[in-house]
């Protein structure tokens, strides 16, 4: 199965603290490769992992994330030319995930 790179933003407790506090809109990404067989079960599978992910930030600070990760809207995409965005160092370190 091919690989594809997953890319999404969100909010960490902090900016989301921040955020509301402030008027804000400060917003980090993060990125996971995922092994799927196309780009819409990678879509699919980086959505969930995005989901897990996020909320495990929460869970960490003892806060519960209302709304959800996906149903805050956030950007999300598949990265067709990784290594034009990503330094050959930091697509090592993302995790890699099968769909």
């Amino acid at each position: 199965m091919p690989d594809f790179l997953f890319v999404f933003g969100y909010e960490s407790p902090e900016e989301w603290r921040t955020n509301r506090a402030q008027g804000t809109d400060f917003e980090p990404s993060h990125a996971v490769w995922i092994a799927a067989p196309n780009g819409d079960a990678a879509l699919r599978a980086g959505s969930s992992y995005a989901e897990r992910y996020v909320q495990s930030l929460f869970r960490q600070q003892g806060m519960e994330l209302q709304p959800s990760w996906s149903a805050s809207g956030f950007a999300h995409w598949i990265e067709h030319q990784p290594s034009q965005q990503f330094s050959g160092i930091a697509l090592d370190m993302f995790d890699r995930i099968e769909a």
